[in-house]
């Protein structure tokens, strides 16, 4: 659903090319991305080093590790900035896209978590949970403004979530 909605009421009806999308291997800033794959192994990097993470430090098969590439990176950043973020620059600018693009990236990333958030802590967890996954679209957001590639926010992304899960895999 992620990959076909935007491809068949977005992309094809207004006729984008798919570097228009963010789906080019270019990259318009080698320092941002370079930022971005550091900032990745760096925040993925340290859930595994004290032992606590809040999405998953368990062994995952290479295959389900390979799933969440496409289902969790991918998917969500080419809808979430390739589509989502590039309508509303078109609209409000690029500085109100990002804004209100990690606003919807929090409110949709936490919305199937709120009853465990809300068990586990309150009111405050859900709040601080929210807090983070914004400040998570806006730093992607900010990735793809500058490379106009989703690549770059696409490793940054999965190496946050699932750097931990690898190194389990790796180090066993």
């Amino acid at each position: 659903m992620y990959l076909l909605l935007p491809l068949f009421l977005v992309i094809k009806p207004f006729r984008w090319r798919f570097r228009e999308a963010g789906l080019t291997i270019r990259t318009r800033s080698w320092d941002v991305t370079i930022f971005a794959i550091v900032f990745g192994l760096v925040s993925g990097s340290i859930p595994y080093s004290t032992g606590q993470s809040n999405i998953s430090i368990q062994v995952l098969p290479l295959g389900e590790l390979l799933v969440l590439f496409y289902s969790n990176a991918f998917l969500e950043e080419f809808s979430f900035r390739g589509v989502i973020q590039s309508l509303l620059e078109r609209s409000l600018g690029q500085g109100k896209a990002i804004l209100w693009g990690g606003i919807v990236f929090g409110l949709t990333r936490i919305g199937l978590d709120v009853s465990t958030l809300s068990e586990a802590g309150g009111v405050p967890a859900v709040l601080s949970a929210l807090v983070l996954q914004m400040q998570a679209g806006w730093l992607f957001g900010i990735i793809f403004m500058k490379t106009r590639s989703l690549w770059p926010g696409i490793l940054c992304h999965y190496l946050a979530n699932w750097l931990s899960s690898l190194l389990v895999l790796i180090m066993r």
